[in-house]
């Protein structure tokens, strides 16, 4: 019956004067009287009415007046789909009026359906529905419903107003309401689904937000809520487009009656374009206490509630590269003074390689950055407030063809320190690296083959660093073997590594018509034992001393229903597995999906302090569809080397006709102390949707 057809189809387009009547039969018809026609359409412009029997009255100027429909009857337009026992069409007066109807109105993302005692509609468009029915259920499950003494449907303002409305679940009445109205396409203000959640130190907390379309460029959400053990409070979202740019202001506040306070969190984000080369980003966020995140969780979703950051960043992008101006301010009193980060002040230049000829490139960096608050344990020989600037120069040349590569580069780093007029220090540490390999490809039905050898030498002359501070460095991760050629030990330039070394290594590819698989692996041979650590003991982190001869292997396989990935990391000076590592992803045809991942990795401890290996991480995530309509979705992650970071949760998720519930169960970490077990809570929510009417 056209119940579940696009209503824009094939509908006819003409003047907005213009009726059209055709009819099976060809009918006499007698100015002044009534004609009866059989299966009759009656054609405006983007709509069609059908009826199989329907009586015609022409007026004086032998004009179409009233069509009264005697049988059941189809009327369609791009929005609105009715079926009705019989109605009239005064076609002279552009109203309308239908009998026991059932209808559906095309809304965003869905579409509503019901039954009707009647509708009118008027000269402008506007529809009245009389005693009717309303879901986003089909006909055929109205799980839930709304009764209503009439409704009002403005398709030009894409409205629906009910009037003396009741929620049904099937007869039962669950809430009565006076007035009620939403929008069938974009925005309008109103109310949104409530939240309920649950941690041990806040209790139930019950939100009930409000949404408020401000314009067409910003939107407020408030939500008043609840918490059983710690009073009441408000969140707000308040979300804003400019013609250069978008942000977000976010609140939560508290009136705590357990330690009879205010409580509160802010977080406020910003990116404008200001001309197409220059862009600024702001996130800023204030927080009234460090128990907040332990209390009532991680509201704002941050990356890192130990050391939230407020940053501020001017980037200018000309067309000779990139220049960056930033400051970066740690909020460092959720965690003890060892665990600081210092406060930076930043400008770096980063221009684009420049072609000296045609293989020959130049490549400069420069940076300048003033680092306050350090922590003591990092100032090495300086005071708590550093400047330091840096310029990198790199010469290479660049010669390639189908079957071999040969890359020689040069290049020096210059550094300088300086503290509070107290101390100075300059360096310059130059290297070299020569990087050369052959490409090989093989062709067959069905396969293409490619392996790429290749050798690599680098000399970075020793020179002891004890004395200088470490501002942003730390130890390179040893589980990706992409960083295996640039043999670089550290991220970051406080620390630079010496070397005197050979790298051997292959890649190659195996492409198949559906799938693929990678394979990598690569030997770092030390000619001369680097000496360059981390920390001037050598014994603090594992990697940051400097005994550093790795052998990688790495083997990922990509399908259409599943992805691998293992990788392998064994230092053969100190005979020992530094990283092990896999992740597994598999999909099934009904879209169930899983997903595991460990990872070894070697640290100190012991009561010696020596290096030992064992499981650091494991993770497990997956979507199981128990049936059509029910899905859990349980994810692990746990982290052995620091338990911030370690979750577990699983969410279930049902979904019928036209509802759905999502109950998320699950424990996390929300606190300042990794060693405080009140840092960890469970908690808990609930969310209930009505498909169409809660956003």
């Amino acid at each position: 019956r056209g119940y579940f057809k696009p209503l824009n189809k094939n509908l006819p387009a003409m003047p907005d004067s213009q009726t059209i009547l055709t009819t099976k039969n060809d009918s006499k018809i007698t100015i002044g009287e009534e004609a009866e026609l059989n299966q009759v359409t009656v054609e405006q412009n983007g709509l069609r009415v059908f009826s199989n029997e329907a009586y015609l009255r022409l007026d004086n100027n032998n004009r179409m007046e009233v069509l009264e429909l005697m049988a059941r009857s189809k009327y369609q337009n791009d929005k609105l789909l009715i079926w009705a026992s019989s109605g009239v069409l005064n076609i002279k007066q552009n109203q309308t009026r239908l009998n026991r109807v059932t209808y559906r109105i095309q809304v965003e993302n869905g579409n509503i359906w019901g039954q009707a005692k009647s509708v009118s509609r008027d000269d402008k468009h506007r529809y009245y529905f009389h005693e009717p029915t309303m879901s986003f259920c089909p006909p055929n499950g109205n799980v839930w419903s709304i009764k209503a003494k009439t409704l009002v449907y403005d398709p030009n303002k894409h409205l629906i107003i009910l009037e003396g409305a009741a929620l049904l679940n099937y007869d039962y009445t669950l809430v009565s309401l006076p007035y009620l109205n939403f929008a069938t396409e974009g925005r309008k203000s109103g109310f949104l689904k409530p939240d309920i959640e649950w941690t041990p130190y806040g209790g139930t907390a019950i939100f009930v937000p409000y949404y408020f379309n401000l314009a067409s460029n910003m939107d407020l959400v408030l939500s008043p809520a609840v918490f059983t053990k710690r009073g009441v409070g408000l969140s707000s979202h308040y979300r804003y487009l400019t013609h250069a740019g978008e942000g977000d202001l976010m609140f939560l506040g508290l009136l705590d009656q357990d330690k009879d306070t205010s409580r509160y969190q802010i977080l406020w984000k910003n990116e404008t374009l200001l001309r197409p080369d220059l862009s600024l980003s702001i996130n800023l966020s204030k927080f009234s206490d460090t128990d907040i995140f332990k209390d009532f969780g991680n509201y704002f979703d941050l990356l890192d509630t130990l050391h939230p950051v407020e940053l501020a960043r001017l980037s200018w992008v000309p067309t000779w590269g990139v220049v960056d101006f930033g400051v970066s301010n740690f909020q460092n009193e959720f965690v003890e003074e060892s665990g600081t980060l210092a406060d930076v002040h930043y400008v770096s230049i980063d221009p684009q390689q420049l072609y000296l000829t045609r293989n020959l490139i130049f490549k400069p960096e420069i940076g300048y950055a003033h680092y306050s608050d350090v922590a003591q344990s990092n100032r090495g020989d300086f005071g708590s407030s550093i400047d330091r600037g840096v310029v990198n120069m790199d010469f290479s040349y660049d010669f390639r063809k189908p079957y071999v590569f040969l890359r020689p580069s040069i290049g020096s780093t210059f550094r300088w320190y300086h503290s509070d007029g107290k101390k100075s220090s300059d360096d310059n540490i130059p290297y070299l690296k020569l990087v050369t390999g052959l490409n090989f490809e093989r062709f067959q039905p069905g396969l293409h083959q490619t392996l790429v050898p290749q050798i690599s030498y680098l000399y970075t002359p020793y020179k002891d660093q004890t004395n200088l501070p470490i501002l942003n460095s730390s130890v390179a991760a040893t589980n990706d073997i992409s960083t295996l050629y640039e043999a670089k030990r550290f991220l970051g330039v406080d620390r630079i590594e010496d070397n005197n070394a050979l790298i051997l290594g292959f890649s190659s590819r195996a492409q198949f018509k559906e799938y693929y698989w990678d394979f990598s692996a690569g030997q770092q041979i030390n000619l001369k034992s680097p000496r360059v650590c981390l920390y001037s003991d050598c014994q603090d982190v594992v990697g940051g001393s400097a005994d550093y001869s790795p052998l990688f292997f790495n083997v990922s396989g990509t399908y259409p229903s599943a992805n691998v990935n293992t990788h392998l990391a064994y230092d053969t000076d100190l005979n020992m597995l530094r990283s092990l590592g896999s992740k597994l992803q598999l999909k099934t045809e009904m879209s169930d999906t899983v997903g595991i991942d460990y990872e070894y990795d070697a640290r100190r401890g012991g009561d010696d302090n020596q290096i030992i290996t064992e499981l650091s991480r494991v993770g497990m995530h997956a979507e199981y569809r128990i049936s059509p309509r029910y899905v859990i979705k349980p994810a692990v992650f746990h982290d052995f080397k620091s338990n911030v970071t370690t979750s577990y949760e699983i969410i279930n998720v049902f979904k019928s006709c036209c509802w759905s519930s999502e109950l998320k169960l699950g424990r996390r970490y929300t606190g300042a102390s990794t060693g405080d077990p009140d840092s960890y809570q469970w908690f808990a929510s609930f969310m209930f949707h009505l498909d169409g009417f809660t956003r």
